[in-house]
């Protein structure tokens, strides 16, 4: 059998880095509840969240630590900063390449009775297009707008600084979805207007699967949406207390947290502008190639952009374009990727597309032997 060459990265990046791996398997001997307790396995737990989260500061030039809040993956991040952050007859804005993840707790919150409604803007365009129509969306209403910062269906990064500053100018909450490119490119807190940044652990970041965080700007207050134990003033019914500790009911995920730690670790140690240069590199020699290929579609090709190519062979369902490159061992992903919005813009909804995404792990061998067999598989 032909070795495993993994390019959905997008999903989920692999393989994971050896100093990950080896700080999972010897936290399941040391972890024990953090907060919880006074013995040594609960301190060494305790240490070691606090450290992942003082990492991501440092990683992200972000001031407060007690701001980062962990959580499951993006998604449930994305729930629990939109609906913290949310007021009866707000009104809120969306680009039109949104994942799932933001459409449908929007999309429930609409009908929910409390006057809550959304819109979308098109984000496909240039920077300036994107910029205009931004704006024009924005009404008196506008209370809340999500942003992408990086669409996980072309990787086309959005000019969310910009968004920013008018969010700012304009006094609007604004809530960043950052899964894509966190890991990919540099993203300065210090410099951005956010009410909340959502990031996903398992992606760019090297961590594992079931890890994500959200990050506060320090003067939101967000609403708690789960209740339960934090090990902060126990004899109260009520949820009480300040961040992160006001939205990490429950126990957290002590060795993907770790995971995480490692994996930023691992990013600095190989320099966050050599691997976006060689993912870089390797995304244009795909798309170039797969564009001299007759009879495939390569959509969205954006100048400012993550390492994603997404395509369809015409005539071919995506959906057996992926299958067929799963038999050679070659691993993509097929279909709408969770955000029906963008495959709605870019008229690729009935039929999807093929997603290509790279890591830095990857190289040119591999990308040469997906291009290969895409043209022998136009050809039939």
């Amino acid at each position: 059998m032909s070795r495993l060459i993994y390019l959905d990265n997008a999903a989920t990046s692999y393989p994971k880095p050896k100093n990950v791996i080896n700080a999972v398997n010897e936290s399941l001997f040391r972890c024990g509840n953090p907060g919880r307790s006074g013995h040594e396995l609960s301190l060494y737990s305790a240490k070691a969240v606090y450290s992942c989260r003082e990492a991501i500061c440092s990683f992200f030039n972000f001031n407060h630590p007690e701001n980062v809040v962990f959580t499951y993956n993006t998604t449930y991040a994305l729930n629990m900063a939109i609906k913290g952050l949310i007021n009866d007859k707000d009104e809120i804005i969306i680009s039109n390449l949104e994942h799932n993840s933001v459409l449908r707790p929007i999309a429930e919150l609409e009908k929910s009775g409390r006057g809550i409604s959304y819109k979308t803007f098109d984000a496909l365009g240039n920077d300036d297009a994107v910029i205009q129509n931004f704006e024009k969306a924005i009404s008196d209403k506008t209370r809340l707008c999500v942003i992408t910062m990086c669409s996980n269906v072309t990787g086309k990064i959005l000019p969310f600084a910009k968004i920013g500053e008018i969010c700012k100018k304009k006094r609007i909450k604004l809530i960043f979805d950052a899964a894509q490119c966190a890991g990919f490119i540099p993203i300065d807190l210090s410099s951005l207007y956010f009410s909340a940044v959502c990031f996903a652990g398992h992606k760019s970041l090297c961590g594992i699967m079931g890890t994500g965080f959200c990050v506060f700007a320090p003067d939101i207050v967000p609403k708690s949406i789960i209740q339960g134990g934090n090990g902060v003033e126990s004899i109260s019914p009520l949820q009480t207390g300040l961040l992160p500790e006001r939205l990490e009911s429950g126990t957290v995920g002590v060795p993907g947290i770790i995971a995480l730690y490692e994996g930023i670790r691992h990013i600095q140690s190989v320099g966050l502008d050599e691997i976006s240069e060689k993912c870089s590199r390797l995304e244009a020699r795909l798309t170039s190639a797969l564009m001299q290929i007759e009879n495939v579609n390569v959509y969205a090709r954006a100048k400012n952009k993550v390492s994603t190519v997404l395509f369809n062979i015409n005539g071919a369902a995506s959906e057996d374009t992926a299958a067929f490159l799963s038999s050679k061992n070659i691993c993509v992903r097929a279909g709408l990727h969770c955000s029906p919005l963008a495959h709605k813009a870019l008229g690729t909804i009935d039929m999807g597309a093929v997603r290509a995404s790279i890591s830095h792990f990857n190289t040119g061998e591999d990308i040469d032997a997906l291009t290969q067999e895409i043209q022998m598989l136009s050809k039939r």
